[in-house]
């Protein structure tokens, strides 16, 4: 099974904002970490029965996106998060063990 997740990001209300799961199915109680590039943990919170999670007060700049979920292989991907971009999104990937 493959778990896909994406990152959006809300300029107006600063926060990142995304659902991890399969298409359109979410995956609740899985971790998702937001971290400087140097590892500097900014929060880390859990999707909720959705699979929904969202991070409050972004400032932009350059973060890793770590997902992780026990029965799942982890997955940490770059995102950026501009001003400008009021849509900035990735799509990443965990898969089950």
């Amino acid at each position: 099974m493959r778990a896909d997740y994406e990152a959006g990001l809300n300029s107006t209300a600063n926060s990142l904002t995304g659902t991890v799961g399969p298409d359109s199915a979410g995956i609740a109680g899985a971790s998702v970490t937001l971290a400087t590039l140097e590892g500097a943990v900014i929060n880390t919170t859990q999707t909720d029965s959705s699979g929904h999670y969202v991070f409050s007060d972004v400032s932009p700049g350059y973060y890793n996106l770590t997902v992780t979920k026990l029965g799942y292989w982890p997955d940490s991907d770059p995102v950026t998060v501009t001003a400008e971009e009021p849509n900035n999104r990735g799509r990443y990937a965990v898969h089950d063990i």
